[in-house]
């Protein structure tokens, strides 16, 4: 890309010089000698034109195809984590089925049901088996 900068630099200063002359060829007189050197000299001017409408179309088509390379990594990245997140979800999965989590919830629900109990046996105590009647009474 430097390359082709400096290319494009040097077909513009040609450009200018070109200009430059067709100027001073006008200027110096109006023969038909003075208008074959001008058009010869705009002719030169169109075709340096094109040599930079060509070089900066090659270097736009390079910074293209290097922003594609890098989107093309990138997206091998992505593809690649996300087929080793796949293989890791599928060995974990593995261990596991829909029917041994239902059974594991069923146990935490029972194990839960027999704290409530156990915890409502000790609340139940620890008031001393004073009734809230007599309570009441004093």
């Amino acid at each position: 890309s430097a390359k082709i900068d400096t290319q494009i630099s040097n077909v513009e200063s040609k450009i200018q010089q070109a200009e430059q002359e067709i100027k001073k060829i006008i200027a110096s007189g109006s023969g038909p000698a003075a208008k074959a050197r001008a058009m010869q000299a705009m002719k030169r001017k169109k075709m340096y034109e094109q040599q930079r409408d060509t070089l900066m179309g090659s270097q736009f088509t390079m910074e293209q195809m290097a922003f594609n390379l890098e989107q093309a990594e990138a997206t091998a990245t992505t593809v690649a984590a996300m087929k080793a997140g796949t293989e890791k979800l599928k060995e974990q999965m593995k261990s596991m089925s829909p029917e041994q989590v239902d059974e594991v919830m069923d146990d935490m629900a029972e194990i839960n049901d027999e704290f409530e109990l156990v915890s409502q046996a000790l609340a139940s105590t620890a008031g001393g088996g004073v009734d809230d009647a007599e309570l009441m009474d004093e």
